[in-house]
């Protein structure tokens, strides 16, 4: 439960700034699946209450799931509600371990954010580039932007280019 109260305080101190931001910037909290799990039907989602209390336009808000495990019945149950709030939904790390493509099916995300180890070893060639072209050009059709992660170097920011990649993320 400190966890918790922890990460509650954090997404309400980002939210209450989240205003101060300008005006073409959207904010992105990480949330667990593991926590939605623990939502009841109907139960108040604190993230959707945290929003509202600070005033903040949900389209402004990406919410960001950082793992795909849980029961995905109710996973897709909270995102619907995120969604309906006016939410945007993002998948990190996707790519690393089991990807679990029938989750992504479901969730419909805005955001699909490939893995960086999984992104890395794309730059060097082989089967991990075809898949990381295969990922983006699916991305693609599906509507959901693809975002880079732990891009550093020139050469893997053409390569995120090169793929159709519009979106970067890393310290380059």
């Amino acid at each position: 439960h400190r966890k918790r109260a922890f990460d509650h305080q954090v997404r309400r101190q980002a939210l209450a700034r989240a205003n101060q931001l300008p005006a073409n910037t959207r904010m992105t909290l990480n949330i667990s699946p593991q926590w939605i799990n623990d939502l009841e039907d109907g139960d108040v989602i604190p993230t959707l209450a945290m929003i509202h209390q600070a005033g903040v336009d949900p389209q402004r808000v990406v919410i960001e799931l950082t793992e795909l495990s849980g029961d995905i019945d109710r996973i897709l149950a909270v995102v619907q509600r995120y969604r309906k709030a006016g939410l945007g939904v993002a998948i990190d790390d996707f790519g690393a371990g089991f990807s679990q493509l029938d989750r992504v099916i479901a969730l419909e995300p805005d955001v699909i954010k490939l893995d960086m180890q999984l992104f890395k070893q794309a730059v060097n060639g082989g089967i991990a580039e075809q898949v990381v072209e295969s990922l983006v050009e699916l991305s693609t059709k599906t509507g959901a932007r693809i975002v880079c992660e732990g891009v550093e170097t020139a050469k893997e920011f053409h390569f995120g280019l090169k793929c159709g990649a519009r979106y970067m993320q890393g310290y380059l």
